[in-house]
């Protein structure tokens, strides 16, 4: 039933305006083509996960060297290991499940407001994205086109650890003004949390918009796209350090996209994340633990064609 629901949602919003009918009209392939442009989020966000990973390297490299006679003195000293091991124990006993998703939104259906030029997108969107690294184990990423949902939680147990997920959807100018201006509605619900005992722990995350160009035979024909990013949070912890923060329905304010409207064009618009997390694990002493949860609602966004 819910499954039917969904495609009589899709087929009131593909033609439901005029972008729409000018998107499919000019270009037919134009939802495999966005589907397909989901690889380029993967390459973008691994190579940060990668560039990410070698700086928390050589920071704990660093840490450890620094740190490495003060480890052998308490490696020698029973009090010391029974408050590693008390410390542990506390926070293993910390929530460490998903967040809730944020509270649902009326749905918007998708139109061109009349006398301007605004398109207003909401779920079902075209296309979904997710990507974890490692391994589908550290980024737990999901996404939810028909309920305008995004989330993953990390835990990186000794690794540096990447989760990603967003949405997509296919995007065609309805007049000749040069410029366009995409601001989507955000919600979401986070937890994280950064505990170290001589060893470092990090944990970011962002919010980011990507428009990539498509031309009429479904080739990329412009890089690198346009996008912007919103960060979230960024943190680190080293010796005997905690650091968490947690919240519910947060709207992260204003972000928005600019980009030049090319003719001839059409667009895959992505709203997505990126969450990283990086630890050393449990040690015969030393320990680090960093832990981070996120779930995103989209539950409309907004496509404006301006002169600037």
């Amino acid at each position: 039933m819910a499954r039917k629901r969904a495609a009589r949602v899709s087929r009131r919003r593909e033609g439901g305006t005029s972008g729409r009918r000018l998107l499919a009209a000019d270009f037919p392939k134009w939802k495999s083509v966005v589907e397909r442009s989901a690889s380029t989020l993967s390459a973008d966000s691994l190579r940060r996960a990668r560039q990410i990973r070698s700086l928390n390297a050589q920071a704990r490299t660093t840490g450890r060297r620094a740190l490495a006679p003060i480890v052998t003195l308490l490696r020698r000293h029973p009090p010391s290991l029974r408050a590693r091991n008390d410390a542990l124990a506390r926070l293993e006993k910390e929530r460490r499940t998903p967040v809730a998703a944020p509270r649902r939104l009326p749905q918007v259906r998708p139109s061109v407001t009349g006398g301007s030029v605004l398109q207003v997108f909401g779920p079902p969107y075209d296309a979904v994205w997710t990507q974890s690294s490692p391994n589908a184990d550290s980024g737990h990423p999901a996404a939810d086109a028909i309920q305008g949902t995004f989330s993953a939680w990390t835990h990186a147990k000794g690794k540096s650890v990447f989760g990603g997920a967003g949405v997509g959807i296919g995007f065609r100018a309805v007049t000749d003004l040069p410029m366009a201006h995409v601001r989507p509605h955000f919600r979401y619900n986070y937890y994280w949390s950064n505990s170290s005992g001589f060893e470092t722990a990090h944990s970011r995350a962002l919010l980011k918009i990507r428009a990539i160009q498509f031309g009429p035979s479904g080739q990329q024909t412009k890089s690198p796209p346009d996008e912007v990013a919103h960060l979230l949070w960024a943190d680190g912890t080293s010796w005997f350090q905690r650091h968490h923060d947690e919240g519910e329905d947060v709207w992260p304010g204003t972000v928005q996209l600019d980009f030049p409207l090319v003719a001839g064009q059409f667009y895959a618009i992505w709203i997505y994340y990126q969450l990283f997390a990086d630890d050393a694990g449990t040690n015969a002493l030393s320990w680090s633990i960093a832990f981070a949860s996120l779930h995103v609602r989209v539950p409309f966004l907004v496509v404006e064609e301006a002169r600037v």
